[in-house]
């Protein structure tokens, strides 16, 4: 018997959607680590990236979040989110332009919020099956706000300030009335100056805002490693153009193993270095082990 109409157009549809590439993939990342005992600890991080590919452009959307806790005390509360868009004036889609923006919350360092945004140019020099490298240079304008208090620090310094200028009050007061001192000029003077220590107490603000122009310099690298693992490295540099002498670099080393179809095990390792992180109990050096699931769709 001859095929039906309906049998032709899903056959053929199933044609088309084999022969057609997957304009997006995406990816889910999970980790979970939980302790109890001696010291109670709890950490949890999630990422999602999603690529969507045609012939002429790329963008690439990042999300990521960690959150842990020691002793039922806060010490982890990271966040971010970025974008970037790559246009390939050429056909072989190796010289690149591109623009990005993102933004980044990280509570252990003291950031409230930092928001850039920049552009710039990129090659992809080695495009093999198993090895690939590029690398990209370009600006960014940053938008920072720093804590200058741990959490609930600064409440504690304003309350310290005003307990002073009450204390020293109440002894003016009972200074000028017992007669110990003149009801003089002076002594309304100091009345008055720990009066609006009371009321204003001098104390710095909570957050303090930066704004640089930064250089901004990556490198990706991936390496196939054995049948199907992956070892995939991202570095990017931002030396800072209007405070000569500060830079950050992040480094990402990332390696991946297939558990099935579109289940791997993924092992990474963060290190970011700030020159400059704004308060000396903070460390320059932040490095974050992470070993997770992978989850490709």
């Amino acid at each position: 018997a001859a095929p039906t109409i309906e049998a032709l157009e899903t056959a053929t549809k199933e044609a088309e959607k084999a022969t057609r590439p997957d304009i997006w993939k995406g990816t889910l990342d999970s980790g979970l680590s939980i302790r109890r005992g001696e010291r109670d600890t709890f950490d949890a991080n999630a990422a999602f990236s999603a690529v969507r590919t045609v012939p002429t452009n790329t963008l690439t959307l990042k999300l990521t979040a960690a959150y842990g806790e020691a002793d039922d005390t806060l010490n982890t509360q990271r966040a971010a989110a970025s974008g970037k868009w790559q246009f390939y004036p050429l056909a072989e889609r190796r010289f690149y332009y591109y623009v990005t923006s993102g933004v980044e919350h990280d509570l252990g360092r003291q950031l409230e919020l930092r928001s850039s945004s920049g552009g710039g140019v990129g090659y992809l020099f080695i495009d093999e099956k198993r090895r690939k490298f590029s690398s990209d240079i370009g600006f960014e304008y940053a938008h920072e706000r720093w804590e200058n208090f741990k959490r609930g620090e600064r409440r504690k310094l304003i309350d310290s300030t005003q307990q002073t200028g009450f204390d020293g009050l109440l002894v003016l007061v009972h200074s000028v009335g017992a007669g110990a001192r003149p009801l003089d000029f002076a002594a309304v003077a100091d009345s008055v100056r720990l009066a609006d220590q009371i009321v204003d107490p001098d104390v710095l603000e909570k957050v303090r805002t930066e704004n640089h122009v930064n250089v901004v310099g990556t490198t990706h690298y991936e390496q196939a490693i054995f049948k199907a693992s992956k070892l995939i490295n991202d570095l990017s540099m931002f030396p800072s153009l209007d405070e000569l002498g500060n830079f950050r670099a992040v480094n990402e080393a990332v390696f991946t193993t297939p558990l099935s179809e579109q289940l791997s095990l993924r092992v990474s390792l963060r290190t970011e270095f700030d020159n400059d992180p704004g308060r000396d109990e903070i460390s320059e050096w932040d490095n974050t082990l992470v070993t997770g699931i992978r989850y490709q769709f």
